[in-house]
C-alpha cells in the first residue's frame, strides 16, 4: 500500500513545491486550508491543461502542413 501511495501522490505535491513554490499554507483552519489547497491544485491542473493543449495544437499544425 505504501508503494502505491508513493507512486500516485508524491509527484503532485512535489510539483506543487518545486514549480509553484507552495511550501506553506498562509491561512489557519481546516476549511480555509482545504480551499487554499484546492486553489493550488487547480493551478497545477491548469498548467497541465495548458501544456497538453499546446502540444495538441502543435501536432495538428504539423499534420496540416505537408
Amino acid at each position: 500500500m505504501y508503494r502505491q501511495r508513493k507512486i500516485d501522490v508524491e509527484p503532485a505535491f512535489g510539483s506543487l513545491k518545486a514549480n509553484l513554490v507552495f511550501n506553506r499554507f498562509s491561512v489557519r483552519g481546516k476549511d480555509k486550508i482545504t480551499q487554499e489547497l484546492g486553489f493550488a491544485l487547480m493551478a497545477l491542473n491548469l498548467r497541465k491543461w495548458r501544456k497538453n493543449k499546446k502540444e495538441i495544437r502543435q501536432k495538428t499544425r504539423k499534420k496540416q502542413v505537408f
